[in-house]
C-alpha cells in the first residue's frame, strides 16, 4: 500500500514520519489500512484507556470515508484536525470543569462509579 507523501498543514515533517512510522508498525498484515483489531492494539500500546464503546466512536471518527477501515492519510488528517486549535492550559482546565458538570447535571454521570467519564456517559 502506498501512503501518501502530501503535508497536513499544522504536522511537522518530524511528526509525519513518526506518524507514518506508527501506522505501519500497527498494520499487521500490510493492507495500508488499519482494521477494528489493529486500531485496538494501537491504541492498547499507547496506553490509552478505553472502553469497548469508546473505541468503536474513536473508530467512527478516523474512519472518515465510512470505508470500515482507517487510512493512514484519515489517520493523519484527523490528528491534523486536532492539532489546529491550541488551547490555554485555563481554556482546557474551564472546558474540563463545565463538561464535569454538565455531565453530572444532565445525565447518570459517572455511570461505573470508578470517577472515569467515558464516551457512554456523555451519549
Amino acid at each position: 500500500a502506498v501512503v501518501s507523501t502530501q503535508s497536513t498543514g499544522n504536522l511537522t515533517d518530524e511528526e509525519i514520519v513518526e506518524l507514518r512510522k506508527l501506522f505501519v508498525d500497527y498494520d499487521g498484515d500490510g493492507s495500508g489500512e488499519l482494521d477494528v483489531e489493529e486500531m485496538k492494539n494501537l491504541v492498547d500500546n499507547l496506553k490509552i484507556v478505553t472502553t469497548t464503546d469508546d473505541l468503536d466512536i474513536m473508530y467512527s471518527v478516523l474512519d472518515s470515508d465510512g470505508g470500515g477501515t482507517i487510512d493512514c492519510e484519515e489517520l493523519m488528517n484527523t490528528i491534523d484536525g486536532f492539532m489546529r486549535e491550541v488551547y490555554s492550559g485555563n481554556e482546557v482546565e474551564e472546558s474540563f470543569s463545565q463538561l464535569c458538570s454538565s455531565v453530572v447535571e444532565n445525565s447518570q454521570g459517572d455511570s461505573q462509579g470508578d470517577k472515569v467519564i467515558t464516551a457512554k456517559d456523555l451519549a
